[in-house]
């Protein structure tokens, strides 16, 4: 007979992290009756009525497992029906409203287990447990069991079966569970497809060896392909520069443990945490001299991505080669990552030696996650592994906000959903100017919405009519209210959110500082619609122009992002138009002697006339110029951020900590502007160093925001500041920055879990296009049309 009892609702990351062998521990230890279950709406709990109950919420409040997230946690009366122990019932179906685990590397216990001879997964690459392995990169519908994932192929033997039935043992339904007898397996292959007979029954010592002998290895992880070669063979990271089309963009390493980073990179105890998290990012540190590193892993870049590995097949090869690996993401230029065997085979074939693949399927590409530690904080860069399906909590006023899909930037492209009050930020994808990165993007919001129950009625994106994500924005929202959002508004957004501003909050001071944004709304004291290094005074509500870089050419358009030199000339044009006076346009070879040695009067024409030479604030440009003016970047970058990189490399080699007060700066230029840092630079160019110069430049601009911070305060009720763009992830700069606005009695607010680059606007772009929805006589709304 029915009788009324008690449901426990827990809502959140609370599936496929081990939680109801949890509950059902607690609830024998409380001498509870009832039963615990998945459902699509996270975990349920049916008690019977005992007085032990606010106990047992209490302590599963306290030691919840490890890898979960609880949001929520509601009880209500219900009818039950008798209960005389406690079990773990059936998972039940329904409309999804629970988060989902992202993969999580391997951890102590399964390590030990591969490492112990007498354990029946010695060896093993595939051991995982309820506490680690793929999550987010198998399953294929909620709820979260093995029959939804790309394990169900792989029936469990009878030992691995008595694990997953039994509710005391960690692989109580740790749906990736195998061992060598019921699991995936890895083979060999040669770069045509066909197996390795040499590798015999030892793939991965083969492996080893070849990666040793120099050659490039493609290997299946989790959520993709890598490619692999020895990072202390100089000819072997040449060969895969030479494959890849890739001559200076640093590579990535895996290391085997925390000592071997410590042998070639300086490491804190933040970075130190972020490299051993479950997430395994890779973590940008500064490197060592003179470690067994290749010089051209990443050239003279201030920084060396670094990670651990993430899953045992890693841990196994990294001992067995016991040095670094160049671990960088396998795919062609602008392709996205293959994730299926035929397709990698098609892609990569020219591209490496041999093939180390397994035969468990990937369902979602994840690539690599990117952290960076700040002045002792951690910030992520790139989401994507082991940080996605995070739900991110959105600040207090947007409670409600629900069934918005905002598409983000056309570079560092990531979408994001809203669903009640919460935001996911789908994983990393690339450059949407190549036509199949647009697919990937079509393919990841499909699955997304499925996969999460996701009902659109607010679209968001890009105002920028030339970005590719406008141009899809058009044909995806016909059906539903759209928005378009300026460019900076959405990266301060998206900052706001990051440290929990209110959707209430007064309009705060902002600097966004980065490449290029489109802005259409003008103002007075603004003339042009390319901005890149501004103040503004907003909110999630307004956004309003204080200030600014001054505007100069970029000339021959889009050029000028990939040919350094060019912005040099608009700077030295627009600011000291005696440039060629100068001292340096005599030294052979020198920065301002190639300079005049450019077709001038024509390139001076195009700026007079306004051809192909659009004016920006672009402090990425700026930057750039200056690298041209130091560096040897000075013909052309081959990837984004080559020349601003460089710049930082060589302001880093001047710089201690004294370096942080500008008093000097503020008695000699109470008054900094652009011109006079460029009047500066010429005084000091040929007559300090190269890495003085670029120290000298990122000061320089510290100072300016920092006046531009404080001479502002007045239009503030907070002294609060917003500090976003791409830029800001620049650690010389952002630190110089931080220590400036302390002393001026102004708080930071900084990037942490969302991306300071284009990669986290998507963000902001959904929080600003909900907020207008509340206020529909704004005008920024419309449906099926474009603005």
């Amino acid at each position: 007979m029915p009788e009324t009892g008690v449901l426990i609702r827990i809502k959140g990351q609370v599936q496929g992290v081990g939680f109801r062998p949890f509950v059902w521990q607690l609830a024998h230890q409380f001498r509870l009756l009832g039963e615990v279950y998945n459902d699509a709406n996270g975990v349920g709990i049916k008690l019977k009525p005992d007085s032990k109950i606010e106990q047992f919420i209490d302590a599963i409040s306290q030691y919840a497992p490890k890898l979960s997230v609880i949001d929520s946690i509601t009880q209500s009366n219900i009818e039950i029906k008798s209960y005389t122990d406690f079990v773990i019932s059936q998972s039940n179906a329904g409309i999804m409203d629970t988060s989902i685990a992202p993969d999580a590397a391997t951890c102590e216990h399964c390590l030990q287990e591969i490492h112990d001879s007498k354990d029946s997964r010695h060896g093993y690459e595939f051991t995982n447990c309820i506490h680690c392995g793929p999550r987010y990169s198998i399953i294929k519908a909620i709820p979260y069991d093995r029959a939804n994932t790309s394990m169900a192929s792989f029936e469990l033997c009878n030992t691995c079966q008595l694990e997953y039935q039994d509710p005391r043992d960690r692989r109580f339904h740790a749906q990736p569970t195998a061992c060598p007898t019921c699991g995936p397996s890895i083979t060999v292959q040669d770069n045509q497809g066909k197996p390795v007979s040499q590798a015999g029954g030892q793939p991965l010592d083969w492996c080893a060896k070849q990666l040793l002998c120099g050659k490039t290895v493609a290997i299946k992880g989790v959520g993709g392909f890598h490619l692999a070669v020895d990072a202390t063979n100089a000819c072997a990271v040449t060969t895969l520069r030479h494959r890849k089309h890739r001559p200076h963009k640093p590579f990535a390493l895996m290391v085997k443990d925390i000592d071997a980073v410590r042998a070639i990179a300086y490491v804190n105890q933040e970075e130190q945490r972020q490299l051993l998290s479950a997430a395994a990012p890779i973590v940008l540190l500064k490197p060592k001299p003179n470690s067994l590193v290749a010089e051209n892993v990443s050239f003279a870049m201030p920084y060396i991505g670094i990670m651990l590995p993430s899953n045992p097949l890693q841990h196994l090869l990294l001992e067995l080669c016991d040095r670094p690996l160049v671990m960088t993401s396998a795919n062609k230029s602008g392709f996205p990552m293959p994730i299926d065997n035929l397709q990698a085979l098609a892609q990569l074939g020219q591209l490496c030696d041999l093939f180390l693949t397994h035969n468990r399927d990937i369902v979602r590409r994840l690539d690599d996650s990117i952290v960076q530690v700040i002045d002792g904080k951690a910030s992520i860069m790139r989401r994507a592994r082991g940080y996605v399906p995070q739900m991110l909590d959105l600040p207090a006023g947007f409670e409600h906000c629900d069934g918005v899909l905002a598409l983000g930037s056309d570079l560092k492209q990531a979408t994001c959903i809203t669903k009640r009050g919460r935001a996911l930020m789908m994983p990393h994808l690339g450059d949407a100017s190549n036509p199949m990165i647009v697919d990937e993007i079509k393919t990841t919001i499909q699955d997304t919405q499925s996969l999460f129950a996701h009902q659109t009625t607010l679209g968001a994106y890009d105002c920028h009519t030339g970005y590719i994500t406008h141009q899809y924005a058009n044909a995806l929202f016909t059906h539903v209210a759209q928005a378009s959002v300026n460019h900076h508004h959405a990266h301060i957004a998206a900052c706001l959110a990051d440290n929990q501003i209110s959707r209430y909050h007064n309009p705060m001071l902002a600097v966004t500082l980065d490449g290029l944004g489109w802005n259409d709304d003008i103002h007075d004291n603004c003339s042009h619609n390319l901005f890149g290094g501004e103040l503004f005074i907003a909110n999630y509500a307004t956004c309003q122009r204080i200030t600014g870089l001054p505007a100069v050419p970029l000339i021959g358009g889009d050029k000028a992002s990939i040919q350094p030199w060019r912005n040099l000339l608009a700077q030295l044009e627009t600011h000291v138009p005696t440039w060629q006076t100068h001292h340096g346009t005599q030294v052979p070879n020198s920065a301002l002697q190639q300079l005049s040695c450019k077709p001038l009067p024509l390139l001076r024409q195009a700026m007079k006339n306004n051809i192909n030479s659009p004016i920006a604030s672009s402090t990425g440009r700026l930057f750039d110029a200056v690298a041209a003016l130091v560096s040897d970047v000075f013909e052309q970058q081959s990837f984004e951020g080559q020349a601003a990189m460089t710049l930082e490399g060589l302001a880093w080699q001047g710089f201690n900590m004294a370096h942080l007060e500008l008093t000097d700066l503020q008695h000699s230029d109470p008054n900094p502007s652009i011109e006079l840092m460029w009047q500066h630079l010429l005084l000091k160019y040929g007559q300090q160093s190269n890495a003085h110069i670029a120290l000298f430049f990122h000061r320089y601009l510290a100072h300016i925001v920092l006046c531009w911070l404080h001479d502002a305060k007045p239009l503030a009720s907070t002294n609060q500041v917003v500090l976003s763009g791409g830029v800001m992830q620049n650690s010389l700069l952002l630190m110089l920055l931080k220590h400036g606005l302390t002393k001026q009695n102004q708080i930071p607010l900084i990037h942490s879990t969302i991306p300071a680059n284009d990669g986290g606007i998507s963000v902001g772009q959904a929080l600003i296009a909900w907020h207008r929805r509340q206020l529909p006589a704004s005008g920024q709304l419309h449906t099926g049309a474009t603005n």
